[in-house]
């Protein structure tokens, strides 16, 4: 499970697989306000935050895809293991870019 090198094709391929997959609970924004996750307990995570703020992963990119991998217990956020690894680590590096949009 050794990240690939992080390319600009590999975060824009994220941020296709998140548009398909995510936003919808994340938001486009990665906000955590998508129309599905405004009704969620606990709310999904607000990508935007400081990487370091992260409650599950504290912006550690092997734990963002362990996140993604696995999914969290106790809340709507389920795993993605039908996604290739190369998918999972896409939407790995693409959802920490958010963090740095400010």
């Amino acid at each position: 499970m050794k990240p690939p090198k992080k390319t600009k094709e590999l975060v824009d391929l994220g941020k296709k697989l998140f548009e398909q997959n995510c936003a919808t609970c994340h938001g486009m924004k990665g906000d955590g306000k998508g129309v599905a996750g405004i009704a969620l307990t606990p709310p999904p995570s607000d990508f935007a935050l400081p990487l370091k703020s992260w409650p599950n992963t504290k912006g550690d990119l092997k734990k963002i895809f362990e996140v993604i991998n696995k999914g969290i217990p106790n809340s709507a956020m389920i795993g993605w293991s039908q996604l290739s690894e190369k998918e999972r680590w896409e939407l790995a590096y693409y959802v920490m870019e958010f963090s740095k949009k400010k």
